[in-house]
């Protein structure tokens, strides 16, 4: 995709990606990133950040991808959001922090009241506009065992 992307795409046209392959049956976890925006892994009390330092797909000739690899238990919520989440609160620092504070205050609540709540954060912080500046998707995954 990057070698089509720089020969037959002038101008500044690129793409992320971010994805997450979670094997029901034991837990584990592989996350391949480039050029998204940073993961967040909650367990119990804490939210890991997972941050990725490579460009887009379609910027540079040679990509970095970027693989985490890990376990998810039971109870363990996977967060991963665009661009426009994380960046909602320019002017904050990390452009993860606000979103990382808010999760380690809701680690109880469902997946879908989590991702509704933080793309409600996120819209309201965007200037105080109603409407959202840039694509903003939240994905919120919870694992929890059937037995």
């Amino acid at each position: 995709v990057n070698a089509v992307m720089m020969r037959h795409m002038p101008g500044d046209n690129f793409a992320t990606v971010d994805m997450s392959v979670v094997d029901l049956y034991d837990g584990k976890l592989e996350m391949v990133k480039i050029g998204a925006p940073p993961s967040f892994l909650v367990r119990q009390n804490q939210v890991q950040v997972i941050r990725a330092s490579s460009l887009p797909v379609g910027i540079v000739d040679d990509i970095n991808i970027f693989v985490e690899q890990g376990v998810m238990d039971s109870g363990d919520m996977l967060v991963m959001v665009t661009d426009g989440v994380s960046d909602a609160y320019p002017g904050k620092g990390e452009d993860e922090e606000w979103v990382a504070s808010v999760l380690g205050e809701i680690i109880d609540l469902p997946p879908q009241e989590v991702a509704e709540l933080i793309l409600r954060l996120a819209i309201s912080g965007n200037g105080g506009q109603r409407r959202a500046a840039d694509d903003m998707t939240v994905l919120v995954v919870r694992l929890e065992s059937s037995f």
